[in-house]
Parts: C-alpha cells; sequence; structure tokens
C-alpha cells in the first residue's frame, strides 16, 4: 500500500512540471497536429428529410449520432488553425415506407462525417477560448425493408452538407499534446437522391498531438 507522502510527492511533481511549461516560451505557429476525436449530435431538426426512391418520396427522420475518428490540422499562427476529421458510427434511422399509411420501420444506420473547419484561437496561450466555422458532409447507409410486404427492401447510401460553425476551449497539456472540446452546430441539406434540410448540434472533444 502506497504512503499519502508518495501521492503528495507525485502531485506536487505533475504541478511542478505544469508551471515550467507555462513559464517557459510557447508557440503553436508553424505546427502540425495529429488527434483522436469523439463527436455526439443530436437528432437533427427542421424540414422533413426525403429519400427519393425509384420516383417516390420516401421520408426518413435520423436520431442521435455517436462516432469516433482522427483528424489532422495545422496551425498557420498561435491563432487560425485548419483542420481535417473523419468520425464512423451508428445513428437510429426511422423510415416510412409507403407514406403515412405504410410502417414505420426503425433501423441502426452507418453514419460517415467528414468535416474541414477554420479555428480562431483568441489567446496564443496554452488555454485559449475559440471559435470555429466550417463545411461538413454527412453520409448515411442502411438496409430497410417492410415486415407487412408493402414494398421491396430499400437500400440506401445518402449524403447532405452541412455549413455551420461553434464555440469552445483548447487546452495545451505540454509542449505536444493538447485537449480541445467544441461545442458546434450546423444545417445540413439533402444532395443526390435526398431532399430537405436539418439543423444538427452537438459536442466534439480532441485529443491531440502536435510536432
Amino acid at each position: 500500500m502506497r504512503s499519502p507522502l508518495f501521492f503528495a510527492s507525485l502531485t506536487a511533481l505533475t504541478l511542478s512540471g505544469q508551471a515550467q511549461f507555462y513559464d517557459a516560451p510557447f508557440s503553436r505557429s508553424g505546427r502540425f497536429e495529429l488527434f483522436g476525436v469523439g463527436q455526439y449530435s443530436a437528432a437533427g431538426s427542421g424540414d422533413e428529410v426525403e429519400l427519393d426512391v425509384d420516383g417516390f418520396s420516401v421520408p426518413v427522420t435520423y436520431g442521435a449520432y455517436w462516432g469516433g475518428g482522427l483528424g489532422v490540422g495545422y496551425n498557420f499562427t498561435d491563432h487560425w488553425n485548419l483542420n481535417f476529421t473523419f468520425t464512423g458510427g451508428s445513428v437510429e434511422a426511422r423510415t416510412q415506407l409507403n407514406g403515412a399509411s405504410g410502417p414505420a420501420l426503425e433501423s441502426t444506420a452507418l453514419a460517415l462525417s467528414w468535416s474541414v473547419q477554420m479555428d480562431y484561437n483568441f489567446l496564443a496561450d496554452p488555454f485559449t477560448p475559440l471559435l470555429t466555422v466550417g463545411l461538413t458532409v454527412d453520409d448515411f447507409a442502411d438496409t430497410v425493408a417492410s415486415r407487412a410486404g408493402f414494398i421491396r427492401e430499400l437500400d440506401y447510401f445518402q449524403s447532405m452538407i452541412g455549413l455551420g460553425g461553434g464555440a469552445g476551449v483548447r487546452w495545451e497539456l505540454s509542449d505536444h499534446w493538447f485537449l480541445k472540446a467544441v461545442y458546434r452546430g450546423y444545417y445540413r441539406f439533402g444532395l443526390v437522391d435526398l431532399e430537405g434540410e436539418e439543423f444538427v448540434h452537438g459536442a466534439v472533444v480532441s485529443l491531440g498531438y502536435q510536432f
């Protein structure tokens, strides 16, 4: 069993290291970064989104999204950062086959999200609030079929494109490791074979390494 003195010494050493880091000259300018991403998006709200299946409109509703992935970024200055992220996960989908009279089928769709964001860090310090704006493409793939036989099996892969922004904080844990948390929202619009628009919002947390 470790003594309280051990934990006190470890805490003091950690705080001392952090103090030395913050006292030293710091800059993120001109550095690349790689990071892991965890993402949550609440269910979209807005106009009804419809799939175009053989000339017929099929209403579909997407629920909350949980995903994880990777990203890469570059710090042009201590304030401006451009980053690209990709996440994959699952989302609950509710498809209304054959209009209002048809069965509503619930399934779990594959969801992929691609994003390019421009961040502005307000401070050239290890801890800073930030604003972000960007473009997001969300892809959905699913297979549904009516149990009542109203329609044949429906297999689709569709995309939506979104524009929006958000706010958050960035914390340089050391000269290389950083943590970033952002809450953002965006309007997304249907692309090929997908009509309608939704407002989507959620949190994105990143843990990364810069070099």
